[in-house]
């Protein structure tokens, strides 16, 4: 099989995810990914998806395309759809099912780092092992495994972040303007591969973004960005309804911000305006840069400021096993707040 073909993969799910792991450390490049359907989402990690009918309906004799998908009952139909439409050449369809299992999947493999492209023995402990998270249920802060990795240093909820903008919007696929907060560079290196993204980073701190920019008084017009992504950065700000007031008035009608923070699942959100040292915040809010822990009626609090929530939970989307190979935390949380008409 020759590289120099384009080269698309049939299947989105753990068995084209696995085989896009493969295929990108060797650096083989995918022109797209083929589904017998597709919905809003139109692309996978940046790359884009057609749907079976469409991809048919052009002759693309010197593609390759790899059936990656478990059940042989769709590999067939599938392999039968390409060969009478003549879409590609018989020779160049194939069945990468026992492949996939044998050199893509388990830990033959490792771990694979979404954000740097690697593959890695394991992932590392990561977080703080606060009284207030050892005390508590959390999802997005403690200590735990399977979190960091060795080579780019990018942690789990920077991988399902990246996961969530990949697969639930479009970002990556059509011309959006995009505000970044506290920027993560996988992030940062995935949302510029779509060239028509008009990209701004910011941070409070002016030495670790392209503006120094206080997310409580941000110095853009009404309605410019398409996107605006918060990971992990609320918790830090005292005025979080006012930082969420900026995001609706700079986000576009139907814009969407994407944010998460540290949740405790088994009480409110916690705020105590007197614990003001780093050292009292740590012990009451688990990082000294904190200023509360959000509770369960942080969705209540999100659409008290105007949004429609879409919670994205990595439980509810994945497996086990996924989880567990490519470093998302289980129960991890992303939030899609949608700016209403």
């Amino acid at each position: 099989m020759s590289i120099s073909n384009e080269v698309f993969i049939f299947g989105t799910g753990k068995y084209g995810t696995a085989l896009y792991a493969f295929l990108n450390e060797k650096k083989i490049q995918i022109k797209g990914f083929i589904q017998t359907n597709i919905g809003e989402i139109n692309n996978y990690f940046g790359i884009p998806i057609y749907d079976l009918k469409t991809f048919t309906s052009v002759k693309r004799r010197n593609s390759i395309v790899l059936l990656a998908i478990a059940d042989e009952k769709v590999r067939k139909y599938v392999r039968t759809v390409l060969t009478i439409e003549k879409a590609v050449l018989m020779d160049n369809i194939v069945d990468c099912a026992a492949f996939i299992e044998t050199n893509c999947m388990g830990n033959k493999r490792g771990k694979y780092c979404i954000l740097c492209g690697n593959y890695v023995d394991d992932f590392l402990e990561h977080g703080e092992d606060a009284p207030c998270f050892v005390n508590h249920v959390m999802v997005g802060a403690g200590k735990r495994k399977n979190a960091k990795c060795p080579l780019c240093t990018g942690i789990d909820r920077n991988r399902w972040c990246y996961y969530v903008i990949s697969h639930f919007t479009d970002m990556l696929s059509t011309e959006c303007k995009v505000l970044h907060f506290a920027p993560e560079r996988g992030i940062i290196d995935l949302i510029q591969t779509n060239a028509r993204c008009s990209y701004v980073s910011a941070d409070i701190d002016k030495n670790k973004a392209m503006l120094a920019i206080d997310a409580t008084d941000i110095p853009f017009r009404n309605e410019e960005f398409d996107y605006i992504i918060a990971n992990h950065v609320l918790e830090h700000i005292a005025d979080d309804n006012r930082a969420l007031k900026e995001f609706k008035r700079v986000l576009k009608v139907g814009g969407v911000a994407i944010v998460s923070f540290p949740i405790c699942l088994d009480r409110i959100t916690y705020e105590d305006k007197t614990v003001i040292t780093p050292e009292e915040r740590l012990q009451k809010f688990g990082h000294r840069g904190h200023v509360r822990i959000y509770g369960t009626d942080y969705k209540k609090r999100l659409e008290a400021a105007g949004f429609e929530v879409e919670i994205k939970s990595s439980e509810e989307e994945l497996t086990k096993k996924i989880m567990e190979e490519f470093g998302f935390w289980e129960k991890d949380v992303i939030l899609l707040l949608r700016k209403k008409q």
